[in-house]
C-alpha cells in the first residue's frame, strides 16, 4: 500500500512507470489496473502502453512490441521475441474484469472525492466489488496486489483491508508519505520532523497555505494519512482484543476461570458450582429475520465491575417463534419468575400439558433485555416479534434504546477498572461475530457521537442492549443470587431442589420470588 499527499506523483510513479518496469522485467505477466473510473483507468493504460513503445524502453527490454490495435486502452497485448507474451487490462472500480487473470492488480485511488468517501453505499460497493471481483483474478501464488491512494477515511478500502491483517486476513507492506514528516511518527524517507515530502514542489510555506484552506480535518486525513474520528472514523478503536502481547478484551477460558476461581471449563457458574454466588446472567437481543437475530449472553461479576459476554446466537433467516424456542430452552427463570413448559396437542383446539423443563435448562437470568423494535407489530401478521416470544412463555423487557447514550455506555465498559483490566471482555471464540463486526464499525459523519446506521451492526446492537438497563424493568430488583443446588444432569427428574414452602432451595423469597404451587408438578 502506498498512501501518498495528492498532486506528489503517486500515479505516475505506481500507475504508469511501476507496470511498465513489472512488464519489461517479466513479459510473460499480466497487468490489471483498476481507478475510481475506467476515463482514469484507461489514461494510466494509454500511458503505460505509450511508454513500451518509446524507442528507451526498446532499448532498455528489447525484443518488447505491442500487438493487435495499437490505439486500444482497454485492454492490449504485448509479444516477447515475436512469441505472445503477457496482457494489460484497464477498468473502473466496479467495472467487468471477469475472464481475464492477472499477476498483478493496481487500484489506484478507489474513491473519487470526499462525497463518495464519507458514502458508506460507496464503500461497501468499492470493497465488494475488490473482494468479489478484482481479489478473484489474481492468477498465481506468486502474485503481487499495489493499492495507491490517499486516505480520505478510516473505512476506505485499504483501511479495512488492513483491518482484515489484523484479523488473519492479506499481509500489508505499508509504505505512509504524510506531507510533512512527524516526531515520533516513522518516516520511509527518513526525514526530520516538518520536512515536506516535495519540497521542490509543496515546501513548508505552500503546505501551511493548503492546510489553512482545506481545513484540520482534511489536511489529516488527506496530506498527513490519518483520517480523524470526526469524519466518520472507527468507532470502537479502543477495542483491542490483545494489548503489548496480553489478552485484553478477549480472554482465554483458562484466564477466566483462573482468575475467579472458578471451576475448569465451568462458565458462566451454574447454582451449586464452586464460586457460582454473586454472579448476574442476562441476555440482549437485536431482532431480525431477514438480517441476522443475534442473542448475546451475559455474565457479570460479583464485584459488579466486569461482564463478561460468553456465548452468542447468530443466524439470518430464524423465525421469531424459532428465536424463542432456541432461547428459551437453555433458560429456567427469568426476572425471578420460573418459565413454563408445555407439550401442545392439536384436537379442534390447541391443548397444552405442563411438563418438567428440559435437563438444557439450566440457567436463571436476572432479564431478557430486547430490541425495542420488537415489540412494534410486523405489517404481515399484525403481531410483535415481544408479544411471540411471550407466547412461548419467554419475558422479554424493552431495552433502553438512546443511541447515543447507549453506545457511550458501551465504550465506558471497554475502559479499565481500578484493578487495571477492562471492564468489558469477550471470552475467547464465544462470540465471533461480534468481536468480528465490533472493531469495523464507523462513526456517522453528521454525528460522531453515534455509529453510522447500515453496517453490519446487529451483534453491537444486541451489546448495547445488553449493556445498558432495560427501560421497562418488570420489577426492581438487585440480580440474583445464584446459590440454588443444582440435581443430577442426567435424572429424568427437574434440575432443583425443592425447598421449604415452595421456594427454591438456596433462594430467598424476597430477592428471587416464590418457585410456585407444589401441585404444577414442575419442581
Amino acid at each position: 500500500m502506498l498512501f501518498v499527499p495528492p498532486r506528489h506523483g503517486k500515479s505516475e510513479l505506481a500507475s504508469v512507470r511501476f507496470p511498465a518496469w513489472y512488464i519489461g522485467r517479466d513479459p510473460q505477466r499480466k497487468v490489471i489496473l483498476t481507478s475510481y473510473g475506467a476515463v482514469l483507468a484507461y489514461k494510466f493504460s494509454r500511458r503505460v502502453r505509450n511508454l513500451i513503445k518509446s524507442p528507451l524502453y526498446r532499448r532498455l527490454y528489447p525484443g518488447m512490441d505491442i500487438t493487435g490495435d495499437a490505439a486500444a486502452v482497454q485492454f492490449w497485448a504485448w509479444a516477447k521475441d515475436g512469441e505472445e507474451a503477457g496482457a494489460f487490462n484497464a477498468a473502473g472500480v466496479g467495472g467487468g474484469i471477469t475472464g481475464e487473470g492477472c499477476d498483478l492488480l493496481i487500484v489506484d485511488d478507489p474513491v473519487k472525492d470526499a462525497k463518495e468517501a464519507l458514502s458508506l453505499t460507496i464503500r461497501d460497493d468499492a470493497y465488494e466489488w475488490y473482494a468479489s471481483t478484482a481479489y478473484t483474478r489474481l492468477d498465481r501464488a506468486a502474485n503481487a496486489i499495489v493499492v495507491i491512494q490517499t486516505r480520505w477515511h478510516e473505512d476506505d478500502l485499504s483501511g479495512r483491508l488492513l483491518q482484515q491483517a489484523e484479523e488473519g486476513g492479506e499481509r500489508w507492506e505499508v509504505v505512509d508519505l504524510p506531507a510533512l514528516a512527524e516526531a515520533g511518527r516513522p518516516d520511509a524517507l527518513g526525514r526530520r520532523p516538518g520536512q515536506p515530502l516535495w519540497p521542490a514542489r509543496f515546501d513548508e510555506q505552500r503546505l501551511a497555505v493548503i492546510r489553512t484552506t482545506v481545513t484540520e480535518p482534511w489536511w489529516q486525513a488527506l496530506y498527513q494519512q490519518r483520517p480523524p474520528e470526526t469524519l466518520g472514523g472507527r468507532y470502537f478503536r479502543g477495542f483491542l482484543p490483545t494489548r503489548e502481547g496480553k489478552p485484553w478484551h478477549v480472554w482465554p477460558l483458562e484466564m477466566l476461570l483462573e482468575r475467579y476461581g472458578l471451576e475448569q471449563g465451568a462458565f458462566p457458574p451454574l447454582p451449586g458450582e464452586a464460586g457460582a454466588p454473586g454472579w448476574t446472567l442476562w441476555a440482549g437481543v437485536d431482532a431480525g429475520v431477514r438480517d441476522p437475530w443475534c442473542c448475546l449472553w451475559f455474565a457479570r461479576d460479583p464485584q459488579r465491575n466486569r461482564v463478561f459476554v460468553w456465548d452468542e446466537q447468530y443466524a439470518p433467516g430464524v423465525t421469531p417463534v424459532r428465536q424463542a424456542q432456541m432461547t428459551k430452552r437453555r433458560i429456567a427463570s427469568v426476572g425471578g419468575r420460573w418459565l413454563e413448559w408445555w407439550d401442545e396437542h392439536t384436537n379442534g383446539s390447541v391443548v397444552r400439558k405442563r411438563v418438567l423443563a428440559p435437563p438444557s435448562a439450566r440457567l436463571h437470568l436476572d432479564s431478557l433485555r430486547v430490541d425495542p423494535a420488537m415489540f412494534t407489530p410486523r405489517a404481515n401478521v399484525g403481531v410483535s416479534d415481544a408479544a411471540v416470544y411471550w407466547g412461548q412463555g419467554l419475558p422479554v423487557q424493552k431495552a433502553y434504546n438512546d443511541r447515543v447514550m447507549g453506545w457511550r455506555r458501551v465504550l465506558e465498559w471497554l475502559e479499565p477498572r481500578d484493578d487495571g483490566l477492562p471492564g468489558l471482555v469477550l471470552v475467547e471464540g464465544a462470540a465471533p461475530n461480534l468481536q468480528r463486526t465490533l472493531p469495523r464499525l464507523t462513526a456517522d459523519p453528521d454525528d460522531p457521537e453515534d455509529v453510522e446506521e447500515g453496517q453490519e451492526d446487529h451483534a453491537a446492537d444486541a451489546l448495547r442492549y445488553g449493556l445498558n438497563p432495560a427501560s421497562a424493568p418488570v420489577q426492581t430488583r438487585q440480580g440474583l443470587p445464584l446459590q440454588a443446588t443444582m440435581g443430577d444432569e442426567g435424572a429424568a427428574g427437574p434440575l432443583w431442589a425443592q425447598g421449604d414452602g415452595g421456594s427454591v432451595a438456596g433462594y430467598s423469597n424476597g430477592a428471587f420470588g416464590t418457585a410456585g404451587a407444589v401441585e404444577d408438578g414442575r419442581w
